[in-house]
Parts: C-alpha cells; structure tokens; sequence
C-alpha cells in the first residue's frame, strides 16, 4: 500500500488554513472597546419629528393586530426615504449616502396586492415614472420562497449590493416554521445578527387575538431587541401609533403617540390630528351647527364652511369667518393636507 504523503500533507495544511480564516473571521466581528478606538457615533436614521427613534444597525419593531395598516404604515415611513416633504404617518427616515437603499420584503401578499402596495408607495412620495429615486427602494415579494430560500435570498442580496441600509421585514413570523419555537426563534435572531452592523431593521408583528403583547416567542424576542417597539391600534375612525404601552418602549427617547386615518377620497391613510369630543362640547351649538354643515361630507375646503356658517347664521362673511376661527377650529374641527391641498374634518 503506498500513502501519497504530499497530498496528505497539502490537505493537513488547507485543514490549518481553513481554521486560521475561521478564528480571524471571528476575530473580525468581535469588537473590543478601549480608549482609542472610539466606534462611529450613533447616527439616527428614524424619527418622529425630532424623537429618535432607529439608530444605524438598530431594529424597530411596529406591532398591530390584522387590519391596522402595518405594511401600510411601513411603506408610508419608507416614503419619507424618496420625498422628506411627504405625509409618512409620522416617521422620517435619513440614510446616510454610503448606505441609502432601502429593500422592503413582503412575504403574504400577491403579487397584485404588492404592485398596488408599491403603486401607492410612489404616490405619497410623488414618485413618478422616469424619475431615478424609485430605485432607492427595492420592492421584493418573497412569498413564494420558502423559508431557507428567503433568507438566501437576503444573504445573496446583501452580498452583490453593498449600498442597502434599511431592510423592512413585512411579517417576520414568515421567516420561520414556528414562531413560539425557542431553538428556531434564537436561530433567526442568530441569522440577522450576523448583516452588516450599519444595516438597520424595521419588523411587522402580530399581536396575540385577546392583548397587545407581540406573538410567539419570535415576536418577544425581536421586541426584546429592539430599540424602539411601536403598536398601532384603532379607535372608531381613528388609528393611534404608540410606544407608550405595556410592551413599547424608545430606548434612546422619550414616549411618543400620534394619529392617523383611512382618507377615501385617495385610498390611502393619512396622517390626523385628534382632538377627543367631550359630552359638554358634543352639546355645543356651533358643534351642532358644524354637524350640519358637514352633513355629508368628510372633508370640506375652508372657503365652503365659512360660506356655510354664513348661510346658517345670517352673517357677512368676515364674521362668519370670525365664527370658524373662534368655535371651529381645532375645536371642532382639524386640518388634514390632502396631495398638498388643505381641508378640514369635523372630529366625531
């Protein structure tokens, strides 16, 4: 029997080889905090107004109950991306130039519902075709992948495009086989662990059918490693987004909680001032009188309301204008900005 010693040789060598790249890798994503090597400071990429919401390589995780809106809200946030003069529900995003792609992920719908999704995307922003700031964002519908295949998907992805800063996981239960899965739930936050430390993550989550608390244990664990948790909830016609609540939290800024609604008129929702209508002003004359003049509308421009109180009232129109400013508004009645157009709503 002859041993070919060379080739064992060659083969002992790649063995060592192979494990030296191994430890430096490790050795490359660990990091050691001294008195030099400062890391770079934390740069906030999400916000409502002025509250920091997501850090660079952070997570935010936005959880509602089916039929809140969340993908929906999640487009409108990331419409701030293309257009930072857009109605985006209440959260701007600013990537930084390195880093200023966005790659949106949508694992349950068809692939009609996410080309309206994206339709309605360009809209709020005021995207049109031809113009090149579509391509910061990539639309990808993955439901037809399999589990394993989504996350190559993302590996491969992240590989060939080194300008991604955001990726939004729309519906991240879809990313595994068993959310209340302890091993399978530890493994995903494994996973995303090992992107890039400047890409940050965005996470749609159920909530459990009879509370607020994010589902299964994939849910909790991602909420647990956000920096910021969301809910959406509605009220009637409105729509609320919160961190003050059991299982919110802003880890680097204070509670924040604002409005939204569903606007028929453009099929979308739209941001909305709320102003809660007590039994004394529900008894109001000019309440009623603003119930009547709003009889069957929704939204109406400033000019026909005064037209209208002084229709009721008897009134010139400088004074029934006096009437609007003094009872009516933001009394009765708040400003909505439709595609740049100024209305206003009776609040019910």
């Amino acid at each position: 029997m002859i041993i070919n010693s060379t080739n064992n040789h060659q083969m002992i060598n790649k063995d060592k080889q192979k494990k030296i790249e191994d430890i430096n890798s490790i050795e490359n994503r660990i990091y050691y905090p001294t008195w030099d090597n400062f890391p770079p400071k934390q740069k906030s990429i999400a916000k409502h107004k002025e509250t920091h919401l997501l850090s660079m390589g952070g997570i935010m995780s936005l959880c509602a109950k089916p039929g809140v809106g969340k993908s929906s809200l999640m487009e409108a946030f990331i419409s701030s991306h293309l257009n930072n003069n857009c109605d985006s529900l209440g959260i701007n995003i600013h990537l930084t130039h390195k880093r200023d792609k966005i790659l949106i992920c949508d694992t349950e719908r068809s692939i009609w519902e996410s080309h309206k999704a994206w339709t309605k995307l360009m809209k709020r922003a005021s995207i049109e075709k031809g113009s090149k700031n579509d391509e910061k964002v990539i639309f990808a519908n993955l439901k037809a992948l399999s589990v394993n295949d989504k996350k190559s998907y993302i590996d491969n992805f992240l590989t060939k495009n080194k300008d991604i800063g955001l990726i939004v996981f729309d519906g991240a239960s879809d990313f595994i086989y068993n959310t209340n899965d302890l091993v399978e739930s530890n493994k995903f936050i494994e996973w995303i662990n090992t992107f890039d430390t400047d890409i940050a993550l965005m996470f749609t989550i159920h909530t459990n059918p009879t509370d607020n608390k994010p589902r299964g244990h994939l849910g909790s664990e991602l909420c647990r490693k956000s920096e910021s948790v969301l809910l959406a909830k509605k009220s009637d016609d409105i729509f609320e987004i919160t961190t003050d609540f059991e299982d919110g939290k802003n880890r680097h800024g204070k509670h924040e909680s604002w409005n939204y609604r569903y606007c028929q008129e453009i099929d979308m929702f739209i941001s909305a001032d709320y102003v809660k209508i007590d039994n004394k002003r529900l008894n109001n004359k000019w309440y009623k009188t603003a119930l009547e003049i709003f009889a069957k509308e929704d939204l109406m421009r400033f000019s026909d309301i005064v037209t209208k109180i002084q229709e009721i009232t008897g009134k010139d129109y400088a004074k029934s204008k006096g009437v609007f400013f003094d009872n009516f508004q933001n009394k009765i009645c708040i400003k909505e900005n439709i595609e740049d157009k100024p209305f206003w709503r009776i609040i019910r």
